[in-house]
């Protein structure tokens, strides 16, 4: 099964980029470019939108499973409102602004599984020297 065939207005598509998961959101396909547009968030440009092959850079990509709760005029009017919006790995990465388009709510798995890696070391670093100095 083709994953082009899939492809929707709305939909969540991701690639891995480094350790973590890109994410942005379909937009619809182009006549001018002949493909998909993405909207998302990345370092180098903040939110913008690009084609689906500038936004995979030929890396494999896939669907997430979540669809926007939106019509496409309120996805487009909320792509319209954070466009040009700056990258911040920990308050507005293309975790957050995909979550963003799909259920109005920006999170980040990315940004949650570093903060709760972070916490375990602490917990078991601190543990380690309590034990050193008993």
């Amino acid at each position: 099964m083709d994953v082009l065939e899939h492809l929707h207005s709305g939909k969540e598509i991701a690639t891995l980029k480094w350790l973590w998961n890109h994410t942005g959101v379909i937009l619809g396909y182009s006549n001018v470019y002949r493909d998909f547009i993405v909207a998302h968030n990345h370092p180098s440009t903040g939110v913008t939108f690009v084609t689906l092959r500038q936004f995979a850079a030929n890396q494999h990509y896939w669907l997430t499973g979540r669809q926007t709760q939106f019509n496409f005029e309120t996805l487009i009017e909320k792509y319209n409102r954070q466009h040009g919006k700056a990258y911040n790995a920990f308050f507005d990465n293309c975790q957050h602004f995909s979550s963003s388009l799909i259920d109005g709510r920006e999170t980040s798995s990315a940004v949650q599984g570093t903060f709760i890696l972070a916490g375990c070391l602490l917990l078991l670093s601190a543990l380690s020297n309590k034990k050193k100095y008993r």
